[in-house]
């Protein structure tokens, strides 16, 4: 298994999805009560295909990864041979990134001394890409955005 294998939960929530994953194997509805009473390591193995399907089919469409700390902002955008990081840091402990205002003074304030700016660029074999994010998401606290604070700086710093 390359991911994780989804949740109880989540495998409810996508059942209809499963059943067309089943139809694509050729194991009808009757088939899989039958394997689910009698083959417990096969239904373990379906259960893992079908979570690393759905985590890839996910993870390709992710583009951007942040995290916002209370002095830090950390963004990542995923293209397709490339990961690029800008991470903000302040130093100012009145201010909180997390809040609107904390936000709205990182705005006003990024090209300033105030602001420590980084970037960084990560070269990976497309096959890894996913992986890749799939680790970030887990191990980094990061969220999935729309890029909406991202792209803007992206598409200046990095043409």
């Amino acid at each position: 298994m390359r991911y994780t294998r989804l949740t109880r939960e989540q495998l409810e929530a996508l059942h209809e999805e499963f059943a067309r994953f089943l139809a694509t194997q050729e194991i009808t509805a009757e088939e899989w009560r039958e394997i689910r009473a009698h083959k417990p390591e096969l239904v373990e193995e379906e259960l893992d295909l079908f979570s690393d399907l759905v985590w890839e089919r996910s993870l390709t469409k992710i583009q951007y990864l942040e995290r916002v700390d209370a002095d830090a902002y950390y963004g990542y955008f995923y293209g397709e041979t490339e990961a690029r990081l800008l991470m903000m840091q302040i130093n100012d402990p009145a201010i909180d990134l997390r809040s609107n205002e904390g936000w709205g003074w990182l705005l006003e304030h990024i090209d300033t001394d105030a602001v420590e700016v980084y970037n960084g660029v990560q070269q990976f074999v497309k096959e890894d890409r996913n992986f890749q994010i799939f680790k970030m998401i887990r191990d980094g606290g990061m969220a999935v955005t729309d890029g909406q604070r991202l792209s803007k700086y992206f598409s200046r710093e990095h043409k």
